[in-house]
């Protein structure tokens, strides 16, 4: 998809991957419709994109209630939606015996289902022959989950197998779908994890200290998107533990016991 004159809404758009889309994202001549839970960062944001470039749309997306709401914002604030990245999402950092259920579910509701949910209502606007793309930035835990992040990777496993089914289930639409795995980012993803009792990690892990710039993985989704790539991995050598899941996962299931 060439982005340039398209309305695309992004969520997660505060910090990390998401912010730096949208300066992308504008630069290339899109008009992109900033969403995360906090108003302030967003208005910061769009203050520094150019003026009638950007509209703002804040919700908590955990809430079934406030993604219908959203939805119909967003729609409006343009006339239109030509495309969805969904960037929005939250880490762990805690080990199963450990977490409470209430973390869990957190997860899987703003990871998985704020994304089956939002893209749901926008197909439902949308008509299978005309172009849109939904892009969702799921995570190379995915293929390869370590210690501590266990509802992480549930959750973005997840949305992985969705996108799946739901590429297949569009394959006579003029839609496409496009799964972004990144590896180490160095984003507040980490800071941001939530412990087992739902309070903020408030640390910075060492791989994520020396993972690519939320610069570098805002290109990397921005060049797949244009060129509709059905799924994308990015990273270091962490890369390495998704190949393993796939030919080598007795080798991987010894190696993530030191990760």
């Amino acid at each position: 998809m060439d982005v340039n004159g398209k309305v695309v809404w992004l969520t997660g758009a505060s910090a990390g991957i998401g912010e730096a889309l949208a300066h992308l994202l504008v630069e290339r001549g899109a008009l992109v419709i900033l969403t995360a839970r906090r108003a302030d960062r967003l208005a910061s944001l769009s203050g520094a994109l150019p003026t009638g470039r950007s509209a703002i749309v804040a919700a908590d997306l955990t809430d079934e209630a406030a993604r219908g709401l959203a939805v119909r914002q967003a729609w409006d604030a343009f006339g239109h939606i030509d495309a969805v990245i969904h960037c929005a999402g939250v880490s762990q950092r805690s080990t199963v015996l450990d977490t409470e259920l209430s973390v869990d579910r957190f997860l899987m509701e703003l990871n998985h289902f704020a994304v089956v949910d939002l893209t749901r209502q926008l197909l439902s606007r949308w008509s299978p022959d005309e172009r849109h793309q939904v892009v969702i930035v799921s995570s190379l835990a995915a293929y390869a989950a370590t210690r501590g992040r266990a509802a992480y990777a549930a959750s973005k496993a997840a949305v992985l197998l969705w996108s799946d089914a739901l590429r297949a289930e569009l394959a006579e639409w003029d839609t496409t779908v496009t799964v972004i795995c990144p590896g180490y980012v160095r984003t507040e993803l980490s800071s941001a994890a939530l412990v087992g009792d739902g309070r903020r990690h408030a640390e910075v892990a060492t791989p994520e200290s020396r993972g690519l710039t939320a610069e570098d993985a805002a290109k990397r989704v921005l060049t797949a998107m244009i060129h509709d790539r059905r799924e994308v991995w990015f990273g270091g050598k962490e890369l390495v533990g998704g190949w393993l899941r796939r030919f080598a996962p007795g080798v991987l299931a010894k190696v993530v016991k030191r990760w």
